[in-house]
């Protein structure tokens, strides 16, 4: 029998109508071996930075793990439909995407009606600050924040104790540090869904796959502009990617729009509704 893994977590991205966050992130406690300046430099907000580097690898890391190989005896067919990633300002939590997958036929091509399709998701959910209490990636950033190598580093890339720390290139500064992939991979939460298993996201994507666009080709800064409706501060934003057929060639459209979120919303909605309902029920 096949399976739907767990996809409770989808209800984050249908809140992404509603801003899930309203207010900056706190700033991280300062250990207190960085309260005083270590050999002429003041750490206290490189340690802050350190958090922030550690959050925008998630988005790295979330984009490798849904790089997954196909089905046994099955392969892609075309390229991945939908792909969805969830940020704010400290970089990617969330990503996912949906692939059609089918049975090879010989000597060429696919069997169409062994097609369906399988919805994933990664999230790292886990706060390197600490947000909601210690975990294990908060634990981490204390543990592997060297602050006597970071200064020998800072040195080496004549870094002076008077650098502006929030200007200053983020990659360059823990460029010598320890990676947090590996923390962060393990942290990550991989979850999917099969459209055989779920009738009602398959429908869903159906729906998707006849619905029309009332777009206008406003190219910025040529002509009168659209305005844009700014984002909330410190809301979440989500970012779609939709891979098109038309009569006159492919097109791949990427857009932050509500009017597409709330096109492809359905489909994540009746993937959580069907890992909530035994596949007997559905």
């Amino acid at each position: 029998m096949k399976s739907v893994v767990a996809f409770a977590s989808l209800a984050l991205a249908v809140l992404a109508a509603v801003p899930a966050r309203a207010a900056p992130p706190p700033p991280v406690p300062i250990p207190p071996e960085l309260r005083q300046p270590i050999d002429g430099y003041d750490l206290q907000i490189p340690y802050q930075l350190w958090r922030y580097w550690i959050e925008n690898r998630k988005g790295a890391v979330i984009e490798g793990l849904l790089d997954t190989p196909p089905p046994p005896g099955e392969r892609a067919f075309g390229p991945r439909q939908l792909r969805f990633k969830g940020g704010w300002e400290m970089g990617q939590f969330a990503g996912g995407d949906a692939q059609v997958y089918c049975k090879p036929q010989q000597p060429y091509g696919v069997d169409r009606d062994s097609c369906h399709i399988v919805l994933r998701q990664v999230r790292i959910p886990a706060d390197a600050g600490g947000l909601g209490g210690a975990n294990p990636l908060s634990l981490w950033m204390r543990e592997n924040f060297d602050a006597k190598g970071l200064v020998r580093h800072f040195r080496a890339e004549g870094l002076s104790p008077e650098t502006d720390w929030w200007r200053a290139d983020r990659a360059r500064l823990f460029a010598a540090s320890a990676s947090p992939d590996t923390v962060l991979k393990s942290q990550a939460r991989i979850e999917q869904v099969d459209s055989r298993d779920c009738p009602a996201m398959a429908q869903a994507f159906a729906a998707l796959d006849a619905a029309r666009l009332d777009l206008r080709l406003d190219l910025f800064g040529v002509g009168a502009d659209t305005t844009v409706k700014p984002p909330l501060p410190h809301s979440n934003s989500w970012t779609f990617t939709l891979e098109l057929m038309r009569e006159d060639g492919l097109a791949k459209l990427e857009t932050s729009s509500r009017q597409v979120g709330d096109l492809v919303f359905p489909i994540l909605k009746a993937a959580e509704a069907c890992a909530k309902t035994p596949p007997a029920q559905q």
